[in-house]
């Protein structure tokens, strides 16, 4: 059993060159080890697992009312991730790399609220919710039995992300 914690890099639900004050994604990752020798290849296992993950952002109108409004008005959106984790692990005989591919099919919980003084106008708190999955690749490094690091890229909530990792 493996348990990682970890911040992305990049975001693909909120783009920094739209939305201000961007949230690194920060993950957390639950994997067990359920076949070794998967379709009778050595060194081929699975794992199967959760992923847990939040970001957020912030949608700033305060320039650009200048002059109109006192203070400051925008949007706060926010996204939980959580899913299931499918590990395709394959061990290429380099002592204490676990190197694996991954897919992850789960559900996006996002809210968006207002912030500010909007006038006359009434802006209502939203949520959308929607399908998320991404694929991956990536390894892990044991530095002793149970703690170790990790690096994946691939598509999902970042584009790259790095974290430690503990074995039990």
């Amino acid at each position: 059993m493996v348990i990682g914690a970890g911040a992305g890099l990049g975001n693909s639900v909120y783009s920094s060159s739209v939305y201000d004050n961007v949230l690194l994604p920060i993950n957390l990752d639950f994997e067990v080890g359920v076949a070794e020798a998967l379709f009778g290849v050595d060194g081929l296992s699975l794992g199967v697992g959760a992923a847990l993950s939040y970001t957020q952002a912030k949608d700033d109108y305060t320039n650009l009312y200048a002059g109109l409004i006192d203070g400051e008005i925008g949007f706060k959106y926010a996204s939980y991730i959580v899913g299931a984790k499918g590990y395709f692990h394959y061990d290429f005989g380099v002592e204490n790399l676990d190197t694996y591919a991954a897919i992850t099919l789960g559900y996006n919980i996002a809210s968006a609220k207002s912030y500010g003084d909007w006038g006359s106008y009434e802006i209502e708190p939203a949520s959308a919710s929607a399908l998320y999955y991404g694929v991956s690749v990536g390894a892990r490094y044991w530095f002793t039995e149970a703690l170790g690091v990790n690096l994946e890229a691939g598509y999902g909530l970042s584009f790259l992300k790095a974290g430690i990792n503990f074995r039990f």
